[in-house]
């Protein structure tokens, strides 16, 4: 019955939680799920049965939506990097995004626990230096991103040529990164303290390194641009849609795909 019922309210609501941003669709199917508990009348650890069915309906009928706009040009990208006038820690932020294809909200905060809205910075701890066994070395951050389902999954940039794990036109993150953290843990830092913070002490979040590729170009810059005009010029320097999805870490070339614009802004 509790399935059933949890599989009722979804087709019912899931038109309109489609259209609403991730973070409140989850909290909007959460709120759904204690609906459907009062409503049943059973205790939390029966009624858990509905969360599964909910949320898989939900997910799988709201059709993931890609900004359209141009991609932003690799130039910008790289006059926003080596901005002097910004604070380091974003400014290194961004250079990991584009290094690793990565949304920015995935590196600077994560998820606290699965199926919850709650999120917190990313912390010092969670990013380490490491031997790559290809030569040379790799940064590695392990976070919960969002299409994790609640695991912990590295994203990596490499400091090797060549190779599909490293973007053609990549910033050099791995290096700067890997000094930045030497530096900070030799000084004392705190592992519990924000990953990416700033010299006053907050912590960066997805609004910072948004603005400052905005301040680089006159397209209109999203939280999407920075993956949008990563993916896009790794496959304009030959990089192949197969190991950019690798790469990013996409679940399917096809998703992979929309996330790729020709120079003046269609799709590849």
């Amino acid at each position: 019955m509790a399935d059933d019922c949890a599989g009722l309210i979804a087709g019912m609501a899931c038109r309109g939680v489609c259209e609403l941003a991730p973070s409140t669709r989850a909290t909007y199917i959460a709120s759904v799920r204690a609906v459907a508990v009062r409503c049943l009348g059973e205790v939390e650890d029966r009624a858990t049965r509905c969360w599964p069915l909910l949320s898989a309906r939900a997910m799988a009928w709201a059709a993931p939506r890609v900004d359209t706009r141009p991609a932003v040009a690799a130039e910008a990208f790289e006059a926003a990097v080596r901005d002097r006038t910004a604070p380091r820690a974003v400014r290194m932020a961004l250079g990991f995004a584009w290094d690793t294809v990565s949304r920015c909200s995935d590196i600077v905060d994560e998820a606290r626990g699965h199926g919850t809205s709650a999120r917190g910075p990313v912390l010092l701890r969670q990013m380490q230096v490491r031997p790559d066994p290809g030569g040379g070395f790799a940064v590695e951050l392990v976070t919960r991103t969002k299409t994790s389902r609640g695991r912990a999954v590295p994203i990596v940039a490499h400091t090797r040529r060549g190779s599909p794990a490293t973007h053609p036109r990549r910033m050099g993150s791995a290096r700067v990164l890997a000094k930045w953290l030497g530096d900070r843990r030799a000084a004392g830092a705190d592992e519990e303290e924000p990953l990416w913070r700033k010299s006053s002490g907050e912590a960066v979040v997805t609004e910072d390194i948004v603005a400052l590729l905005q301040r680089h170009t006159h397209e209109r810059v999203s939280r999407h641009s920075i993956r949008i005009g990563s993916a896009s010029a790794a496959v304009a320097a030959g990089l192949s849609v197969a190991a950019l999805a690798t790469l990013g870490g996409w679940q399917s070339q096809e998703v992979c795909r929309q996330y790729v614009r020709q120079a003046l802004g269609g799709h590849v």
